[in-house]
């Protein structure tokens, strides 16, 4: 077991470093470093983030390691989730003379993954985080926006039993399976000329992308909304529970260009508090992308208050990229 803090040792021949997945002992170790800067499989932090996965079903097997003489320099997690997506955890890079290490170990993860049933790897980075943003930078992650955290408390005078009322012209639809063309036709329609992340506009199938936003938090086919006039979409607004907490999240409110100016974006969100209220929660949440101005006013508007800012930064796969590459060592 290696229980010498990385940032201890620096290193003359960077070649000598090894870029493995780990297994056994080596992976404890490895979420040691992840969790505590140290590569310490017995501390009390591995034991309750191990058993918090079981309970959530979450795979933390893709655990990797910068390994020197067998001693953990650098760790890193990828957690697959729903619609060919994947998210990715690394431990602190202390100095600019770790970067190196850190971008290796990242890139050498990222490029054995298989194209097939991964297309994106996310990684959410706080302002103070400049050595992890060089790191995955150097590794070949690309910005994908700032994210801007907001939240509104509801209360009493939120809830109404009034039905959401668009106009005579416009048709609601919940989620079902029969609704599923419906709800991916207006999800496209919503991104023509979208200022939400268009850096990700057609990365992944629709379908994929519809199977991402149902995994983000607690899926309810009653909170979900597909607008249409006639056949023409208009654009949707999907709301999932935030698991273990009295709060609704905000998981995606787009229009088409059409439906945009028309105050249709105020009346869903008036209706997304009633909602709220009504399901007994407190709080609705959501991330909105800093460039994406037109969202942001509506939402302080609203009442939301602005929170913390992240950088998110991706890193796209090819469909044919596969993991046949791949090193693994057990420990």
């Amino acid at each position: 077991m290696a229980t010498l803090d990385s940032t201890m040792l620096d290193y003359e021949k960077p070649d000598a470093m090894r870029y493995l997945r780990v297994h056994g002992p080596m992976h404890r170790a490895a979420l040691g470093m992840l969790l505590t800067g140290k590569p310490d499989s017995t501390d009390p932090a591995v034991k309750q983030f191990v058993n918090f996965a079981n309970q959530q079903d979450m795979n933390i097997d893709e655990c990797w390691a910068a390994c020197h003489l067998d001693l953990i320099q650098a760790s890193l997690l990828l957690v697959p989730s729903a619609g060919k997506t994947c998210m990715a955890f690394m431990s602190s890079v202390p100095a600019r003379k770790h970067v190196q290490t850190m971008g290796k170990l990242v890139a050498n993860a990222c490029q054995v993954q298989d194209g097939k049933q991964t297309r994106i790897i996310q990684a959410l980075l706080e302002a103070n985080q400049r050595f992890e943003l060089l790191a995955l930078e150097e590794a070949g992650f690309k910005h994908l926006a700032h994210l801007i955290y907001m939240q509104r408390y509801v209360t009493a005078s939120d809830r109404t039993s009034e039905k959401l009322n668009l106009g005579d012209n416009i048709t609601v639809y919940n989620w079902s399976e029969n609704n599923r063309q419906r709800f991916a036709d207006a999800i496209l329609a919503s991104y023509v000329d979208t200022l939400d992340c268009p850096a990700l506009l057609g990365v992944r199938d629709i379908n994929d992308v519809i199977a991402g936003h149902m995994a983000a938090g607690e899926f309810d086919p009653s909170r979900w909304f597909a607008l249409y006039d006639g056949d023409t979409p208009l654009g949707v607004m999907l709301l999932n529970r935030i698991a273990h907490r009295s709060a609704l999240e905000l998981v995606y409110l787009g229009l088409a260009p059409a439906a945009r100016g028309q105050g249709l974006g105020k009346k869903l969100m008036q209706h997304a508090m009633n909602i709220t209220a009504q399901h007994n929660a407190c709080q609705i949440l959501m991330a909105v992308d800093q460039e994406n101005q037109p969202a942001r006013k509506l939402y302080q508007r609203m009442g939301f208050a602005r929170g913390e800012k992240k950088t998110a930064m991706i890193y796209i796969l090819d469909e044919k990229q596969n993991a046949s590459a791949s090193c693994d060592v057990s420990a």
